[in-house]
This record gives C-alpha cells, structure tokens and sequence, in this order.
C-alpha cells in the first residue's frame, strides 16, 4: 500500500470515529455550536474568578503576586458563595436553553 493511500485510509478512520461522538440535538451543527458555548461559559468563568481573587488580594495586602494569586484558597463561608455566584451564572447564561429547549 502507498503512503497517500495509507494516509487516505487513516483520515477515513480517523472521521469515522469522530462522527461516533454523541450527538444531543438534530444537528451536528447545532451539537458544535453548544460545545462551543459551554467551553467559553466554562473559560469565562475562570477569568471571573481570576479578576475576583485578584481585587480581594488588591483589597487585603495592596500588592499581589503571582504566586498569592495562584495559591488563594477560599474560606468554607467564601467557598458556598462562590458556588451560589456559579450557579447564578449558568443559570443566566444557560438558563434560556431550560426555559426554552426548542
């Protein structure tokens, strides 16, 4: 067998098993579209929580430093309102998809 045709052969398979990927709505372009969404919900919430550890430090010490930063753990107390502030931010970024699925 030639290399194009081996090449041919393993980008066939490698489709093949992509396409094997659930899909959760008619379209596999809607499917890519949610995923899309839902991986820049998820990188948006980081950068949140990043600016708010870095305000809390500024607030605390006046100075910060990478290491503080990257080190900050929340209280319990601090931690059930970070999950309440989550929660709030799913709900209205992803809230429309639960009140009106299609």
């Amino acid at each position: 067998m030639e290399l194009m045709e081996k090449l041919q052969n393993a980008t066939f398979e490698m489709g093949r098993a992509l396409s094997k990927k659930p899909s959760y709505f008619e379209s596999v372009v809607v499917d890519n579209l949610m995923a899309i969404s839902l991986a820049l919900g998820a990188e948006l919430w980081v950068v949140k929580d990043q600016l708010r550890v870095i305000h809390e430090l500024l607030q605390e010490k006046g100075v910060i430093t990478l290491d503080m930063i990257e080190h900050r753990s929340p209280t319990p107390e601090r931690e059930q309102e970070l999950r309440a502030q989550r929660n709030a931010f799913i709900e209205k970024i992803y809230g429309i998809i639960k009140d009106n699925p299609g």
